[in-house]
Parts: C-alpha cells; structure tokens; sequence
C-alpha cells in the first residue's frame, strides 16, 4: 500500500507541476489576447478618427462641388440664351437677367482684357463695342472654357466619390 501512496503522491505532484503550467501558459496567452485586444481597440479608434477626417473632408469637397457646378450651370444657361439671342440680333436681350448674368461672368472670367472690355462694352450698349459676330465668338469660347471646367470639377467629383465609398467598406 504505501507503494501506491508513494505512486499516487508523485503522481499528485507531476500533476501539480503540469497544472501550474497550464496556469502559467493559459495566463501569458490571455495576456498576449488583452495586449492585441487593447492594441486593436487603438487601431480601431485611429481608424474611426481617420473615416470621421476623411467623411468631414468629403462633405467639403461636395460642397464646394455643388458650389462650382451650380454657378457654372447658371452661367452656361445664360450663354445658350445669350448666344442664339445676340446671332439673331438681340431682340432686347440685353435688358434680360441673363445679359446681366453674363456680364458678371464676363468681369471675372479668367480672358484676354480687350476680350473682356468688348464683351462688357457691347453688354452695356455703349455705341463704341464691337460687332456682335465677335461678341459671339467671345461667348462661345467662354461656354467652351466653362463646359471644360465643369467636365473636369465633375470627373474629380465622381473620383472623390468613389474613393471615398471604398474607404466605407
């Protein structure tokens, strides 16, 4: 009997030895667990912060898209009046909104000064502005440039768009 005690105490404590083991490696493997949690709990609000960054970022872009588009929308919409209107030989076209609207656009377009000088001579009535075959010609040109501009701040507006929605996913 004291054969199987003496079995069964070495037992006991081989036992003892591998639990404490388990113990030991079960504890560092949940330590590692709560240090990679704790590390993904960081990544995941840097993450947040950065969606939150680029949401806030893209939201102003679309404005200022909007912004743009509009004003260019506006602006060619007075031109195709414009044009037709001035080739057919005004018809009162410059007491319009819209000669108004494109005399505005004229002022600030990015155009030759003398280009400019006669488009806003010839908008005002003055007697000295050029012929309205030139004033057309000015006009198509800017209709050009605008429908240029609006094509491009659209293609980077559907770019931001779409890189913005994979950034969601």
């Amino acid at each position: 009997n004291s054969a199987e005690m003496t079995k069964a105490i070495a037992d006991g404590k081989t036992k003892i030895e591998q639990l404490e083991s388990d113990i030991a490696s079960d504890k560092a493997a949940r330590d590692q667990v709560v240090s990679e949690l704790s590390q993904h709990k960081d990544e995941r609000a840097a993450a947040n912060e950065a969606v939150d960054a680029a949401t806030k970022q893209r939201k102003k872009e679309n404005a200022a898209f909007e912004d743009e588009s509009s004003d260019i929308n506006t602006n060619l919409g007075a031109l195709n009046q414009a044009i037709p209107a001035i080739e057919n030989g005004l018809s009162g076209f410059l007491q319009t909104p819209g000669a108004q609207t494109i005399l505005k656009v004229a002022e600030k377009a990015d155009m030759m000064e003398d280009d400019r000088a006669n488009v806003v001579a010839f908008l005002q009535g003055k007697a000295d502005s050029p012929q309205s075959g030139e004033i057309v010609g000015i006009l198509k040109t800017m209709k050009d440039e605008m429908e240029k501009r609006l094509l491009g701040i659209t293609g980077t507006q559907e770019e931001g768009e779409t890189n913005f929605k994979r950034l969601e996913i």
